[in-house]
């Protein structure tokens, strides 16, 4: 004979609830609407704290009569959120919009102090929407008060942190010590492995969470940014993090020659394709290659030059997906990347290769119907090449399930 749902065990039916919020894109409504279906699943739901470990949520807007105060109830509702996991590691996804920002008045930075206090955090997603063109300085003054609160204390203040997500609109920190003193992450959260900053406007901004110096490359396996600002004392930034970051399995760049100024303003915060300053240097500068043994994703958005000198002088064994993407087609691209295929050590791996050049665009997938293809076009590049060199597939036509 079935039973009822409230005679199932109490682990069990936690379980349920635990299925259920993973399900939901906001798990934090599919919670409460567990919780106030009735008095047992609420016990259940009160008494389980895995329950309460992850939140994904909208800061409200600000009250500008208030002096743009911090609504206090909505920062004591994270608190009573997160106070019912306990010592459990926890995971948090803010989205700011219009009018989320925060003054020194009233309430003060309680959010600030909020995340900055907790140390439980083993994921931070901070989500800018908002095209307002005014400076988004919230974020370097969260960045502020973490490195003031490390200084203070000596301690990390994320002493769980592993991912760092940071998705923005806007990019100006407005703090001119942190364009100077920079973000020393590895200070603040050891244990990172995934770093995560795409913004739409270019400024200082990544060189005070990119610089060399701040960021435990040797433990990150997850590595997505964008703008990158070259400096003149620096090497080229992708051979940097191929050379510094060994164990690294995902690598996401983004970058802008100058040329294409509309691409700037077609910004998705879920993208990781941004764009940025890059000066290639010249190939001198790189006379032997640079193999890494452990990358397997690796989606770059580059101007030709960049792409052609990266082509010539870096082999990925492991590589699994290569996604390129580039401003404007151009021939000497097209034969730059059509050379480096046929090398049988650039991609002995390779599952999926999408091609995104404007006009000529293709993508070939292991998984498909038409495999034959995909191994035609690994095992035999040159063959293949010479076989499509004259296929032109409009950009507007161009779709991810385009049989090749």
């Amino acid at each position: 004979m079935p039973l009822h749902i409230n005679q199932l065990p109490t682990e069990l039916l936690a379980n349920v609830f635990e299925l259920h919020q993973t399900e939901e894109s906001q798990s934090s409504r599919a919670l409460v609407k567990l919780v106030g279906v009735c008095k047992h699943w609420k016990g259940v739901s009160f008494g389980h704290p895995q329950l309460w470990t992850t939140l994904r949520c909208a800061v409200p807007a600000m009250n500008r009569r208030a002096g743009g105060t911090m609504p206090k109830s909505f920062v004591d509702g994270l608190k009573r959120w997160f106070g019912r996991a306990g010592a459990l590691p926890l995971v948090l996804a803010l989205t700011f919009g219009e009018d989320t920002f925060e003054s020194p008045v009233g309430n003060g930075f309680i959010l600030h102090r909020f995340l900055t206090d907790c140390q439980s955090w083993v994921h931070l997603t901070l989500i800018r929407t908002s095209r307002n063109e005014s400076p988004w300085t919230w974020l370097g003054k969260l960045i502020m008060a973490v490195v003031q609160k490390y200084e203070r204390e000596k301690t990390p203040c994320w002493p769980r942190l592993e991912h760092l997500w940071i998705w923005s609109s806007l990019s100006r920190l407005g703090h001119p010590r942190l364009s100077r003193t920079g973000f020393p992450l590895q200070k603040i959260a050891p244990r990172i492995r995934s770093l995560e900053a795409i913004f739409q406007w270019q400024d200082v901004t990544s060189n005070v969470i990119f610089s060399s110096k701040n960021v435990p490359w040797m433990q990150l396996t997850d590595f997505q940014c964008g703008p990158v600002v070259e400096l003149k004392n620096r090497p080229a930034f992708i051979f940097q993090i191929l050379i510094s970051a060994p164990y690294l399995k995902r690598l996401g760049v983004g970058m802008f020659d100058g040329k294409d100024e509309e691409e700037s303003l077609n910004f998705d915060p879920t993208s990781i394709y941004a764009v940025a300053s890059f000066r290639i240097p010249p190939p001198s500068s790189f006379d032997s290659r640079v193999i890494h043994l452990d990358l397997r994703y690796v989606h770059l958005h580059l101007p030709g030059d960049a792409m052609m000198l990266l082509l010539d002088r870096i082999r990925l064994p492991s590589i699994r997906l290569f996604d390129y993407r580039t401003f404007s087609h151009s021939r000497s691209s097209f034969i730059a990347l059509q050379a480096a295929s046929r090398d049988p050590l650039f991609w002995p791996n390779l599952h999926t290769f999408r091609y995104d050049g404007g006009r000529v665009s293709f993508k070939l997938c292991d998984e498909w119907d038409g495999q034959t293809a995909f191994h035609y076009f690994t095992r035999q590049p040159l063959n293949w090449w010479d076989s499509h060199k004259y296929t032109i597939i409009p950009y507007d036509e161009f779709h991810d399930e385009f049989p090749l």
